[in-house]
């Protein structure tokens, strides 16, 4: 039974370019991010991915 990492999910203080990887605060992988609009700006997440 595979789970999701504790860093899906999590926002970026920093905002790299939209479909760019970013590194995950929890378990260090670069992963892919999700970049929504927010009523300040842009909100950056981690997107899902599998805890190692």
């Amino acid at each position: 039974m595979s789970q999701d990492c504790a860093g899906s999910g999590h926002e970026l203080p920093q905002e790299p370019p939209p479909n760019e990887a970013a590194t995950c605060p929890e378990c260090g992988r670069e992963v892919r991010v999700d970049v929504a609009e927010a009523d300040d700006g842009q909100r950056v997440t981690v997107e899902r991915h599998q805890a190692v």
